[in-house]
């Protein structure tokens, strides 16, 4: 068998690959995560660290920047390629950083970056920037590179990936960590469970109303609540029914036109019995919800901020998106894998049922739960990120480059759909889109500086009682378009 000809004896358009690469990798990424975390120190307020730093951020970015080289090495060498998805290996690789770790350029590169953040004296570069890019590069190597391993080299991948690990953890730690959330989901487990059997509330005649429009309704209270709370201060009264009360209609009307957007050749085929079935989509909702605002802010450019107004709207909507991720729950959408430890859907009314007949009852990953948990965790630090002030807007970057990260690697623990070749959910394509956007718009916007005095987020407690009447008006709707089924469970 000849041997593969490397790249340097290429035709010039895989010399262009390389130079885009080389470019994308060590110039134009490093640049937006230093910046981002840049952007964290100022907005947030954050210390310099320590003066031993430098010596350990240099020792740690020499170290990395050893890791990532050796192992580029070993790809040339061994595997006859380079670590580019167009020019990859054509051998597999398991010497060098590959005896024991799965993906050693990634992990370079995070430690390279974590040390450039102590030389800088940069808590956001070595914590916030280092971390979500490790949560990027996971997702991307565990959904779209190690698939594609494992369709290249078949059997001695699945070896290989069983003797190495993701992340340079040690095992008792790993042990340790394992161990505490498998005490904790059993705990949560029964609870879960139970949740998950109350897809039908009640039955009034021939229609049904389910447990997903009371939780969705609930959730739309509780998100208006926080909202009063934190935009009275500069709305009237007025004002803020009308808005709060036209945003709930524009997520419902954005979650329903996206799903038809998902369902464009069944409406195409039977629009009138598509139309008749119920559907929803959450990225759907949340663009409309940015649309909202900034038609909202553009009539009233006179009184506030897009960006302001944008940050505590999308902080009470993610809320809201948290109770309905525990509706999806007991409505048995957006079901998970197969896992011998999740959850089991037992009644006919189900989604996961009506689609998948009897594979629909074996146990599945509660997907939902954690989605429900990404959208309250998420909600919260954009409101400690608002209590420590910063420019417009970037609470609401940031917690959409947060969300997008998590929501990747949720999405590949669904069964759904996969596009690209087999690779990737709508979702997930949805989510490499939503944080490219707000990682380019961390980077290039403005910040505050340290001068700039930060406000307290202020929140008006006695306005909840004033408007104790508008989260009951908003939840209402939600719960007679998302709680109401005509006949059967799937349809109006």
């Amino acid at each position: 068998m000849v041997a593969p000809v490397r790249p340097s004896a290429q035709p010039l358009g895989r010399w262009l690959i390389i130079a885009l690469y080389t470019l994308g990798f060590f110039g134009v990424l490093p640049s937006a995560l230093v910046r981002l975390g840049q952007r964290v120190d100022r907005e947030l307020g954050w210390p310099e660290l320590p003066p031993l730093r430098g010596p350990f951020g240099a020792a740690l970015s020499l170290a990395g920047s050893a890791l990532l080289l050796r192992a580029a090495w070993e790809l040339w060498q061994r595997g006859q390629g380079l670590p580019i998805s167009h020019l990859p290996p054509q051998n597999l690789v398991a010497s060098g950083p590959f005896r024991r770790l799965r993906h050693p350029i990634y992990v370079g590169y995070s430690l390279a970056l974590a040390g450039v953040g102590l030389l800088a004296s940069s808590l956001g570069i070595a914590c916030v920037a280092t971390g979500l890019l490790v949560v990027a590069w996971t997702g991307y190597a565990r959904c779209i590179e190690e698939p594609q391993l494992l369709r290249r080299f078949g059997a001695d991948y699945r070896r290989y990936a069983q003797s190495t690990v993701l992340l340079p953890i040690p095992a008792r730690l790993s042990a340790s960590g394992g161990q505490v959330l498998a005490a904790v989901w059993r705990g949560l487990r029964p609870p879960v469970a139970w949740l998950a059997r109350q897809t039908v509330l009640f039955r009034i005649g021939s229609t049904l109303w389910v447990g997903y429009g009371a939780l969705l309704a609930v959730g739309a209270g509780v998100g208006s609540l926080l909202a009063i709370g934190l935009l009275s201060r500069s709305l009237s009264p007025r004002a803020l029914v009308e808005y709060l009360l036209g945003l709930s209609l524009a997520m419902l009307v954005g979650g329903r036109l996206a799903w038809l957007g998902y369902e464009q050749r069944a409406f195409r085929q039977r629009p009138r019995e598509t139309l008749k079935r119920v559907g929803f989509v959450s990225f759907g909702a949340y663009a409309a919800m940015f649309g909202y605002v900034a038609v909202w802010s553009r009539l009233h450019a006179s009184q506030l901020n897009a960006g302001w107004l944008l940050d505590r709207t999308m902080a009470a909507a993610l809320v809201c998106s948290g109770f309905g991720r525990l509706g999806c729950l007991t409505y048995g959408c957006c079901y998970g894998r197969v896992w011998q430890h999740g959850i089991c859907y037992v009644g006919a009314e189900a989604k996961v049922i009506r689609e998948l007949g009897s594979a629909g009852t074996e146990p599945r990953v509660p997907t939902q739960l954690l989605s429900a948990a990404l959208a309250f965790g998420t909600a919260l630090g954009m409101l400690a990120s608002l209590g420590a002030g910063g420019s417009p807007g970037f609470a609401s970057a940031l917690g959409a480059l947060c969300y997008a990260l998590g929501r990747f690697h949720l999405e590949d623990l669904r069964e759904e759909l996969r596009l690209v070749s087999g690779r990737l959910t709508r979702g997930q394509l949805l989510s490499m889109v939503i944080a490219g956007l707000a990682l380019a718009w961390l980077a290039v916007s403005p910040s505050v500086h340290a001068a700039v005095a930060r406000p307290a987020l202020g929140f008006e407690w006695a306005e909840l009682g004033r408007h104790a009447a508008l989260p009951l008006v908003a939840a209402i709707p939600v719960f007679l378009v998302c709680g109401y089924h005509r006949r059967s469970v799937g349809s109006w």
